[in-house]
């Protein structure tokens, strides 16, 4: 029997094969020198390319300058990313409908689907914001936190693609 990934779930593939394609995509637009290797320069970059809802690779981009402004190598962040969709889509989604908790919280809150995501981006941000000179973290490092924003800035676009 063949092994059940990301890539061959069948309803899930057209989002992660998405993903994967511009999670690469991005790396080669990214291996450029560091200009500078300043954490908080590229947290502004990322954080005002998406207030400016600039174009989602713009603002992946912005993730992955600041991913190699802590050293962490852009390939296995790329399969940490993968794998982090991949569990939470499965934790998250509710009969193979992807999108489950952002459609419940939108309707809770009798917003757009694209702004309850938002909001749970600007948490996001707001994390990282907290964490960004910290040495020591207890619970989410900041390569935690960067994977989830990565994730959520696909599974924006993805949504707005009607990617399933």
């Amino acid at each position: 029997m063949e092994t059940q990934t990301p890539y061959n779930l069948g309803i899930q593939q057209n989002f992660f094969s998405f993903a994967k394609e511009e999670l690469n995509l991005v790396k080669t637009i990214t291996n450029y020198p560091l200009c500078p290797k300043n954490k908080e320069f590229y947290f502004k970059r990322i954080e005002q390319s998406l207030k400016d809802q600039e174009p989602y690779r713009h603002s992946l981009r912005e993730v992955f300058m600041m991913v190699r402004s802590y050293d962490i190598k852009l390939t296995e962040f790329i399969e940490n990313c993968l794998v982090k969709l991949d569990e939470k889509s499965q934790d998250y989604s509710n009969n193979g409908e992807k999108y489950h908790t952002f459609n419940y919280t939108a309707d809770f809150n009798n917003i757009p689907v694209v702004l309850s995501i938002n909001v749970i981006i600007g948490v996001k941000l707001g994390r990282i914001s907290a964490i960004i000179n910290r040495e020591k973290v207890i619970n989410e490092s900041m390569k935690d936190s960067l994977i989830d924003l990565t994730g959520y800035v696909l599974l924006i676009e993805g949504f707005k693609r009607g990617l399933q």
